[in-house]
């Protein structure tokens, strides 16, 4: 009997080819790839022994060509499976492989039954309701946590059992050496450029922002899917190579304004339209942040059964840092304290960041009087100050 995929810790190896006979996955079936692109090559894989054994996975080969990538793609890989939640894709292990000079960062992560890019493009499609909130819960927990996806689109958003994942958090980019340590302006930076802002098109640093404008667009063509599929035709987004939000940015906004009341027929359509154009606002400043479209659509979903989604309402396993750091984000600042005196960690990763991004400054006085570290990184290795800029 196989183990229970839940249960199995994430962890991180090292290999070569002196010892590749232990690693603990092997290919799945007798055509086990799943995919090929710029960023990886994707199999199916199937633990061969413990604690993997039988657990069916995918397994992601990327080739670093930098040797400051491997650090960065390591630390980026376990701060994902520190943020874990029913919408994101769940980690097995990581691992280095190196055959003479050549060194492969690969990641094995939950397989999935597809992508969102699959519901689409069918002829069919079968999105449910209930996945743009799913999105949006998601989008928000890692954004408490530090964490940006920077590179959401509707391949990197997995469909397993009908639930939606996010995955393929942007390890990609820093694996093939694309991305730049400073931003500079009017070079643009590693991203897929169908689905990036006009601010990471222009060099801009890849923010929260960032993810929300591409949040947007997704979100837009969900919406399209599920209520006019004609009107794929009409979006003048460009096709092909040539596809691009950001550099078309100002005809689809006029595009969505003049078809809006074809949007009308289902009230949450029309109201999440219209939440789509502010999401996609050519600026960063004027874009709604995660926690205000989660807020937005717990409204929706409170008088609308088929917004409601099971995994999310059952949510993750809640730790008090987690508690404490949406207390931080929230208030008020009794509750803080209250879950302080519990015992939860004031240097919780994303804590003191969430108290500073919102000008909580009482909350930030009661975590620096119990022992806060104003120098602690969150999980996107960015201290407090950063927030408060």
């Amino acid at each position: 009997m196989g183990c229970q995929s839940s249960l199995v810790p994430y962890e991180h190896r090292d290999y070569d080819e002196k010892n590749d006979s232990d690693i603990p996955f092997d290919f799945d079936g007798k055509n086990p790839q799943l995919g090929n692109g710029a960023s990886g090559t994707v199999y199916k894989v199937k633990g061969v022994s413990s604690p993997f054994k039988d657990v069916k996975a995918a397994r992601k080969v990327i080739s670093l060509t930098a040797p400051t990538t491997k650090q960065r793609a390591r630390k980026e890989a376990e701060a994902i499976n520190k943020a874990r939640h029913g919408h994101v894709v769940r980690l097995f292990m990581t691992y280095f492989y190196k055959a003479g000079n050549k060194v492969d960062f690969v990641i094995i992560m939950d397989r999935a039954d597809g992508s969102l890019q699959d519901y689409l493009t069918g002829e069919d499609p079968r999105l449910r309701d209930q996945w743009f909130g799913c999105l949006i819960g998601a989008v928000a927990h890692i954004h408490r946590r530090g964490i940006r996806h920077r590179d959401i689109k509707p391949t990197n958003v997995l469909v397993k059992h009908k639930r939606v994942l996010l995955a393929d958090f942007g390890i990609s980019a820093m694996g093939l050496g694309k991305t730049i340590p400073t931003t500079v302006l009017d070079m643009a930076r590693a991203r897929t450029p169908e689905y990036c802002s006009p601010d990471v098109q222009d060099g801009h640093t890849r923010g929260r922002s960032a993810d929300i404008f591409s949040l947007g667009a997704v979100f837009l063509e969900m919406l399209i899917a599920c209520s006019s599929p004609d009107q794929f035709r009409e979006l003048p987004v460009g096709s092909g190579n040539d596809k691009s939000y950001a550099k078309n940015i100002d005809m689809i906004r006029t595009w969505m304004d003049k078809t809006k009341q074809g949007f009308h027929t289902v009230d949450w359509h029309a109201t999440l339209f219209s939440l789509c154009r502010e999401m996609l606002d050519p600026d960063r400043y004027r874009r709604p942040q995660a926690k205000d479209l989660q807020s937005g659509w717990s409204g929706l979903a409170s008088s609308n059964e088929s917004l409601k989604c099971p995994t999310c309402a059952e949510g993750h396993p809640v730790s008090d840092s987690d508690k404490l750091i949406t207390a931080c984000e929230e208030g008020p600042a009794d509750e803080v304290k209250r879950l302080l005196q519990r015992g939860a960690d004031p240097n919780s990763a994303g804590a003191i960041h969430q108290a500073s991004s919102y000008d909580q400054r009482d909350i930030v006085v009661t975590l620096l009087n119990y022992g806060a570290d104003v120098n602690v990184c969150d999980l996107g290795e960015q201290i407090a100050l950063h927030y408060a800029a």
